[in-house]
């Protein structure tokens, strides 16, 4: 009998654990719902100063400078201000090939600098891409950033020219701008010691630009910027 009980006990026994190791259990728990909520921010510049910038009175080889100023406005994080030169608004005049239809540039008539903040800036005294026919031209160093240039000048018509530099259409003014910060650039213009003429030519537009802001890193004509901008990005007015 004590035998068979026994038995009897570990049998009961063993079905419990089997029971316990097969079950799914019964456990507590608690839940809450919420939502993910989402919201985009700003990339803005405003111009703090006109952006009409008048050289008037100009003499060969007397060359005048503007003052742009302007404020960072993003909503977080930092921006860079860049000055843009479309493709159209008298770009190719001002700095083209001289065989584009467009017009051939300024060329070693053209001196032009833009000094930005931090050491930022460019200079040209040749302003013009190389002919299309040019083998082995001699062109300016100027970076991603549109910073570089020469500030050499011809010495007289005849002599070599200096070397084709001409502007890039993006020049970085500003990196790394937290909102709230003032910054300038100055921009500088005149007709080298080549020009003997018109004397009192009428004030006319010579090439339009814009200010623009992008997010820090990210240059004007990323295919992934929008805006009104040129190349995308916020557009100053």
């Amino acid at each position: 009998m004590r035998v068979t009980a026994f038995c009897g006990v570990l049998a009961g026994s063993a079905a419990l654990v089997g029971a316990a190791a097969s079950g799914t259990g019964a456990y507590f728990s608690d839940s809450h719902t919420g939502t993910i909520q989402v919201s985009t921010g700003h990339i803005r510049v405003a111009p703090t100063s006109s952006l009409s910038l008048n050289y008037s009175g100009l003499l060969p080889g007397d060359y005048q400078t503007n003052t742009i100023t302007y404020q960072a406005q993003p909503s977080s994080g930092t921006e860079d201000i860049w000055m843009v030169f479309p493709s159209s608004g008298g770009y190719q005049k001002f700095t083209g090939a001289p065989t584009d239809t467009g017009g051939g540039g300024l060329g070693r008539y053209g001196f032009f600098q833009v000094k930005g903040v931090h050491g930022l800036g460019f200079v040209s005294g040749n302003l013009a891409y190389p002919r299309s026919t040019d083998k082995t031209p001699a062109v300016c160093a100027t970076n991603a950033n549109g910073d570089g240039g020469s500030a050499t000048t011809a010495a007289n018509k005849t002599n070599p020219p200096p070397p084709y530099c001409p502007v890039p259409q993006a020049i970085l003014l500003g990196s790394n701008l937290p909102g709230g910060y003032n910054g300038s650039a100055t921009v500088t213009f005149g007709y080298t010691g080549l020009l003997t003429g018109p004397q009192d030519a009428p004030s006319t537009p010579l090439v339009g630009f814009q200010i623009v802001a992008t997010q820090h890193g990210i240059a004007p004509g990323d295919p992934n910027n929008s805006g009104p901008g040129p190349f995308g990005g916020q557009q100053g007015s």
